[in-house]
C-alpha cells in the first residue's frame, strides 16, 4: 500500500520502445511501441506486459529496464535486417517564419502579407524608400523590416534603386506564381 507517494518514470529507446510509468497510489501505466523491430522482438515484451497487471514497484522498475536493454540488444544483434520507419514529422512554424522572414513578427500571415506587397511594389518599379512611405504599409500595419529584406536580400537592391530588367523579371516570375 503506498500513500502520498508520486514519482513518474520515462525509459525511451529511438524508434522502438517508449514506456511510462507512474507512481501515485500506487496505480502504473505502459505504453509500448515497437516500430521496424519485427514481431520477433515481441518475446522480449512479454515481462513488461506481465508487469503491467501488477502494482508498480521496485520489481516493475527493474523489469523496464531490463526490457529496454533487451530491444536494444536486439537491435544491435539484427540492425542489418530492420528497416527504419518513418513516424512522424514536425514542424515548428515560429522557426520556418524566422528563417523565412528574418525581422518579421513570426506571425506567418501578418509577415506573409508584408512580403506580398513589398514584391506587388517592386513590380511597379517602386523603390524600397518609395515603398516604406506608402501609405499602404500604415494602413495595414505593414513590418517594414520584411518589406526591407525583399528589396535588399531577395532582389539585391540598394534603397533607393528601381527594380528593372532581370530584378524585375524575377519579380513578374515570383509574383505570377501566385496569381493564377
Amino acid at each position: 500500500m503506498a500513500f502520498g507517494i508520486n514519482e513518474d518514470t520515462k525509459i525511451s529507446s529511438p524508434g522502438v520502445l517508449s514506456a511510462a510509468s507512474t507512481l501515485h497510489v500506487a496505480q502504473s501505466v505502459y505504453q509500448v511501441v515497437v516500430v521496424g523491430a519485427g514481431v520477433e522482438a515481441m518475446p522480449i515484451l512479454q515481462p513488461l506486459l506481465v508487469a503491467s497487471t501488477a502494482d508498480f514497484d521496485v520489481q516493475t522498475f527493474a523489469v523496464l529496464g531490463a526490457v529496454q536493454s533487451s530491444l536494444e540488444q536486439y537491435i544491435t544483434d539484427n540492425f542489418a535486417n530492420l528497416v527504419p520507419s518513418l513516424l512522424s514529422v514536425t514542424l515548428d512554424l515560429s522557426a520556418l517564419t524566422d528563417l523565412l522572414f528574418p525581422g518579421g513578427s513570426s506571425n506567418y500571415q501578418t509577415d506573409i502579407l508584408a512580403q506580398t506587397f513589398a514584391f506587388e511594389r517592386a513590380y511597379h518599379t517602386r523603390t524600397l524608400n518609395e515603398a516604406l512611405v506608402d501609405p499602404r504599409v500604415r494602413e495595414n500595419n505593414l513590418n517594414t523590416q520584411v518589406i526591407a529584406h525583399v528589396y535588399t536580400n531577395i532582389l539585391g537592391l540598394a534603397r533607393d534603386q528601381r527594380p528593372e530588367g532581370p530584378v524585375w523579371e524575377k519579380v513578374k516570375f515570383i509574383l505570377r506564381a501566385g496569381r493564377y
